[in-house]
């Protein structure tokens, strides 16, 4: 049986370099060329113009000769032989390096073979101009160049050899004649209408610029674009670092030069390129997965508050002041109007039952008839067709609930520009206060009465050159000849600025929106400010306590009296304890602490990990055994006794999967508002298997009531069972060492125990790092994955925080290791248990996560290839000792405190020995996936690029297809744009490519 044949078009002006690229792809695929010019007609039979001959014209051609040529070439017979011009420039060797050349010949050796192929590539300047011969292209290339440098090479170009004899251009040759008929005859691809009338040449054309790009990058920009797809190929630049006596070398340093190397930007499109040329082969189940992910959910599905519209399809909602807000969406125009829609409406009035205050869950409630209000359409403010769209703060003022301030980016670097929408002015009036600020807002007022006092606006901002927020500003927004706002108070002013570069700085309020702070905050240390009011002389903050290294504190307001949760006296779990306000001095924490009373002493079996102050009473929410949990208990009752409400049974593991979160959260960082005078608060329960559910809690008898449910996509959860299982870290000596990981997968048809009858292929999801703790929360995207028989696990290894502060810290600097043992000792525990079938593994991590997935490539089964036949790695963190050693990066010093810094030697020595990039070996490995964007201030797109570079340098080349490496580069940050269609294009990614090759 014959090879298939890819013909691959190379065209472009003469003189545009098309031979010369002919050339040498000719000599990398070891195949055969066809020579437009073989094809002209007979000197005789030129046509002539004025006297002169016009061999750049259709009509010089035979063009039903070429065209039969071509298709012959497509047929692969036997005795098919290049049809080579007698013109072509000779091959330069010194064009690309040996080493290059090297790679570039094996790879395509290697994918020849692999997909039964052969190339035949043809040379022309005309190829583009009639369809009877472009349309036999598989893949196409177009060279262009300069009138200028076009010119100087036609010049120098010596006398043509024809049919019949030879040709010398005549003077003005080139300008009457070659150049005119090379943008008559190209018009589709130069005027960009290529697309619209054939869509397939389109998407395999490749468009080359001589002018700005060297010929070996045109060569290996080329031999990555063709098909069978062959992956790029970065070049090697060796820079070295020298550290403790040893020395780094890193041949893909220069990956981050995007801004000055135009090397960088292409290698980037390509990549992309080839990421999509892959992911394309996916097909149908790509486009399958984006039908079910971008499914409505059903509206029936969901228990809805009689304060909330029954006909909107309601994002998330929460209780500020007298109002309801909540975020919606347009379901009938979708991709007209694809961004959030903030509306209200006032559900508490002065008639109201005191004694049945609770927000919407009264048991007498009936649907409420105050008029609902858009208080904020993004729509109107953002473009239909953005490609990121994320909401850094809504804040709507507690003086002035029609003074509103939101932040957007819309590039995915994490500055936002500031905004207030002011509804006293007709529409809304929207203006920018700020741009390049962060997270956090608060409003302050001159004094109580709103309708005459000044409003102002605090914020955080970003440091320019260092990239995180180091100082707040205020600025007056409203009413600004009110008493206290002198000067010119609309134009923000600096309050404070950061001088250590290893602290934040963000905003927060208290709970009873009485007071606002100002946090310093460090990786394992922080610092509260008292904001006082705009109106006072003097300063304009008080420092509550001195910050002291290793000492974590913040605070809740109650009439007066700070309670304040702190890991002080080597409390690593935390306390809370109390003081009054006005009896605080300024400080250090461990000398001021002989002023506090406790108010719930530290445990080693309990985490504090937020506290509240709502309506007289505390709420606590902490962290035992790998759970969340919160306990109430009123003010006034000292000392106070902590007792969690049940959620889980102990006995029963299916109940030990769950999420539980304060007011609405889906983050539990987040911003919260709570009312200040109410009788309950509203939690939000949910699990693998359960819907985001909210409930109100009476403050009385810590009763229930249902809220309201968040509508999903129809599913059965008899079909499905969720659990919690405990494995051993791998290599762990001490036996009383388990590790938690969370399983949820779809039922045997006659499974009658907590087991699958058979193991599945397994997805495991891992982070490990900040102290975090990985929600197992209701994700209806899952069951794309759980339906198509993948078990989805989450392990909590060390570095989390699930089991409390050593948990953490055991998995952070020197102990990090501790991170990938306790992660692979839960994908063994699944297979040891029969949940995981071994050979048939995914494992995903994200950003810090990333060491996680880098280190998963390295798993190997006693030879018999990797244990993860798939990894994701998202916008992956996975070489610590470059990142961490130059403290002028963004977040460098920060980041010290979570990882160590490398100037350390231990440090040094410990990453040395976990970093993934620094790890990589020659041999078998599994497909991954690894995504970056192109503004994350996180993890700088070039990590996870040079990581891939250095991967597919040791990858054998004959893997490329069974277990593809991947580089997928979003315009975006470091988080998914809130637009939906960005969103579910990047899950249908990575999900399908996890069920292609989970089982391979």
């Amino acid at each position: 049986m014959s090879p298939r044949v890819l013909l691959v078009g190379v065209g472009g002006a003469s003189c545009s370099g098309k031979s010369t690229l002919t050339n040498w792809l000719a000599k990398i695929f070891d195949c055969k060329v066809v020579h437009q010019d073989k094809f002209y007609l007979p000197d005789s039979e030129i046509p002539m113009v004025n006297g002169v001959a016009d061999w750049d014209c259709p009509e010089a051609i035979d063009t039903r000769r070429f065209v039969e040529t071509l298709r012959d070439a497509k047929l692969a017979q036997s005795g098919f032989q290049s049809e080579l011009g007698d013109n072509r420039p000779k091959l330069d060797e010194s064009e690309v390096a040996p080493q290059i050349l090297a790679n570039l010949c094996a790879s395509a050796a290697a994918a020849k073979s692999l997909a039964g192929c052969e190339v035949v590539l043809v040379d022309g300047f005309l190829l583009f101009q009639d369809p009877r011969v472009y349309l036999e292209f598989g893949a196409a290339f177009f060279l262009r160049a300069s009138f200028e440098t076009l010119l100087a090479r036609r010049n120098a170009r010596e006398r043509y050899i024809t049919a019949e004899g030879y040709w010398e251009d005549p003077p003005g040759y080139f300008e009457e004649f070659v150049y005119p008929a090379y943008l008559r005859n190209n018009k589709l691809i130069l005027d960009g209408k290529l697309a619209q009338q054939h869509a397939d040449l389109h998407a395999s054309l490749t468009i080359l610029d001589t002018d700005a790009t060297t010929i070996e990058d045109n060569v290996v920009r080329a031999v990555a674009r063709l098909w069978p797809t062959l992956p790029p190929l970065a070049e090697r630049r060796p820079t070295k670092l020298s550290l403790h006596n040893t020395t780094l070398v890193d041949n893909y340093a220069w990956l981050r030069n995007i801004d000055s190397d135009p090397a960088v930007a292409r290698h980037l499109a390509d990549e992309n390129g080839y990421a999509t040329s892959v992911l394309a082969t996916l097909e149908p189940l790509r486009s399958a997965l984006i039908g079910e992910l971008s499914m409505p959910p059903n509206m029936d599905t969901g228990a809805i508050s009689p304060c909330l519209p029954v006909n909107e399809l309601i994002q998330t909602f929460w209780e500020d002041g007298d109002f309801i807000y909540w975020i919606s969406y347009d379901s009938a125009q979708p991709n007209l109007r694809p961004h959030p829609i903030y509306r209200r409406r006032r559900h508490r009035t002065l008639s109201d039952d005191p004694d049945d205050d609770c927000i919407c869950s009264g048991a007498n409630r009936q649907p409420l008839a105050t008029a609902i209000e858009t208080v904020l359409d993004l729509n109107d403010v953002v473009a239909n067709n953005a490609t990121y769209v994320y909401v850094g703060v809504f804040e709507p003022s507690p003086f002035d609930p029609n003074l509103i301030t939101y932040s957007l980016d819309l590039d995915g670097s994490e500055r936002y520009t500031l905004h207030i929408h002011n509804l006293h002015l007709e529409g809304g009036m929207d203006r920018v206060i700020a741009t390049n600020t962060y997270y956090s807002a608060r409003w302050q007022s001159s004094h109580p009465d709103a309708s005459t006092a000044s409003h102002w606006l605090l914020f955080n901002s970003v440091d320019p050159v260092l990239g995180t927020p180091t100082s707040i500003w205020r600025a007056c927004v409203w009413q600004c000849e009110a008493k206290g706002a002198s000067g010119n108070p609309s134009i923000p002013h600096m309050l404070y600025h950061e001088k250590d570069i290893a602290m934040t700085v963000e905003l927060s309020s208290s709970t009873d929106q009485a007071v606002v702070f100002i946090k310093v905050v460090g990786q394992i240390t922080s610092e509260l400010h008292l904001l006082l009011s705009p109106s006072l002389e003097g300063p304009a903050t008080r420092l509550i306590a001195r910050r002291t290294q290793g000492v974590v504190y913040d605070a809740e307001h109650h009439n007066g009296v700070l309670y304040v949760r702190t890991n002080l006296a080597d409390r690593g779990n935390f306390a809370l304890i109390r003081a009054s306000l006005a009896d605080l001095s300024e400080r250090p924490l461990p000398e001021s602490h002989s002023m506090f009373e406790t108010v719930i002493p530290h445990s080693p079996y309990r985490f504090i990990e937020k506290i509240e102050v709502v309506a007289g009473h505390l709420v606590v929410w902490f962290w035992s055994d790998g759970l969340r949990q919160f306990c109430i208990a009123a003010l006034e009752r000292l000392p106070i006794s902590c007792e969690p409400a049940l959620l889980s049974n102990p006995d029963r593991a299916e109940s030990q999967v769950y999420s539980l979160m304060p007011g609405t959260l889906e983050d539990i960082d987040a911003r919260l508002f709570r009312p200040r005078v109410t009788t309950c608060m509203l939690i939000t329960l949910s699990s693998f298997l359960t819907p985001r559910s909210t409930f109100a809690v009476s403050f009385k008898d810590l009763s229930l009531r249902h809220v309201h449910r968040s509508p999903t996509r129809a599913f059965d959860p008899n079909l499905y069972h969720q659990l919690r299982l405990w494995t051993t870290p791998l290599g762990q000596d001490s036996p009383n060492m388990r590790v938690p990981v969370s399983v949820v997968y779809r039922r045997d048809a006659h499974q009658t125990g907590s087991k699958p009858t058979e193991p599945r292929p397994t997805l495991l999801l891992a982070y490990g790092a900040y102290g975090g703790f990985q929600e197992t929360a209701f994700d209806g995207d899952l069951f794309s994955l759980l339906d198509r028989g993948v078990l989805v696990a989450v392990c909590h290894p060390r570095g989390d925080g699930d089991l409390g502060a050593w948990w953490y810290t055991q998995g952070k600097y020197e102990s990090k290791a501790n991170t990938f043992a306790d992660t692979r000792g839960c994908l063994m525990g699944l297979i040891d248990q029969g949940f995981a079938r071994e050979g048939s593994i995914a494992l995903k991590g994200r950003s810090a996560g990333g060491l996680v997935a880098g280190d998963a490539i390295r798993w190997m089964r006693d030879g018999r290839g990797p244990y993860a036949n798939v990894v994701i790695a998202q916008v992956p963190f996975v070489d610590p000792i470059a990142d961490l050693v130059d403290p002028s990066v963004p977040w460098t010093p920060f980041e010290w405190f979570e990882w160590g810094s490398p100037l350390n030697k231990t440090i040094f020595d410990a990453m040395l020995r976990y970093s993934p990039y620094l790890n990589i070996e020659p041999g078998l490995q599994p497909a991954a996936l690894v995504t970056t964007g192109l503004h994350d201030p996180r993890v700088p797109f070039y990590e996870p690029a040079k990581f891939v570079a250095k991967l597919r340098e040791f990858k054998p080349a004959a893997t490329h297809e069974s277990a593809p490496l991947l580089l997928r580069v979003y315009g975006a940050g470091h988080f998914s744009s809130q637009d939906g269609t960005s969103r579910i294009q990047e899950l249908a990614d990575w999900y399908s490519f996890v069920l292609k090759f989970i089982a391979q």
